[in-house]
């Protein structure tokens, strides 16, 4: 039950994948409003004026500045590095609740070793 083979993580494209989306609805609204708002007062409009990247500057600033997963990576050494890509958590978007993470889930299984560091992982 607790096997690796039976889980599957998130990796960090797939969580920026997810902001990348959320940007683009947010930069597809804007666009619209900026043509509807265009329409109404007879303007002429640039391509320029349409498209801008402020929403995935939000998106991103606001993902990488709030999230509970996001870390400041560690460069000390090459040994950190490869800590820092061991580290897992079970919480968060997508993961278990507080109320449902048992000990028994967060138990280490024979098939994390040598894949997922449990000393440095949160839980």
């Amino acid at each position: 039950m607790n096997h690796l083979k039976n889980k599957r993580i998130r990796l960090v494209a797939d969580l920026l994948q997810d902001q990348f989306g959320l940007a683009l609805v947010h930069l597809e609204n804007m666009v619209r409003g900026t043509i509807y708002g265009s329409i109404r007062h007879k303007l002429i409009l640039k391509p320029q004026n349409l498209v801008t990247s402020t929403p995935l500057t939000t998106t991103y600033e606001s993902y990488f500045g709030l999230h509970s997963l996001c870390q400041v990576f560690d460069r000390t050494n090459p040994l950190t590095q490869i800590v820092h890509g061991r580290k897992y958590c079970y919480l968060g978007p997508g993961g278990l609740t507080g109320r449902s993470a048992s000990f028994q889930i967060q138990d280490i299984h024979p098939s994390h070793y040598g894949c997922i560091c449990p000393i440095d992982t949160s839980e």
